[in-house]
């Protein structure tokens, strides 16, 4: 899909501001995201192969946390350049006091139901 054309259509496309340049709507965030996901996975199994002597104990919780890393730079990567970067530039102007609020609305509310999901699941 190319940026180049005029459907008839004022706006811009969506992310189009994101890594690689040149790709329109294409982001490798996602991907990041999915990588650091998955090596949570991997960090829990090599701690479970470290505690057999298989492997040294430090290499699962290492990976565990490089993991946690990738995966918060995933999401961090992907909400900044999908959303943000446009509502910080003022694109959001043209619609006024709602629209920012109903982002920021939006934004807390999924935090705090996600957040109340996990603390639910870990800890009752």
């Amino acid at each position: 899909m190319s940026i180049d054309h005029d459907e008839g259509h004022e706006g811009h496309l969506p992310a189009v501001e994101d890594w690689p340049k040149g790709f329109g709507e294409a982001s490798w965030w996602p991907f990041v995201t999915a990588a650091g996901g998955a090596g949570f996975y991997v960090g829990a199994a090599l701690f479970v192969l470290g505690r057999n002597g298989i492997l040294s104990p430090a290499v699962g919780p290492g990976v565990f946390m490089l993991s946690s890393v990738a995966f918060l730079a995933g999401l961090y990567g992907w909400l900044y350049h999908a959303f943000v970067v446009d509502f910080w530039e003022g694109e959001a102007d043209d619609y006024g006091f709602p629209l920012k609020l109903t982002m920021l609305l939006f934004l807390v509310t999924e935090v705090a139901t996600f957040g109340a999901g996990f603390i639910y699941y870990f800890f009752i």
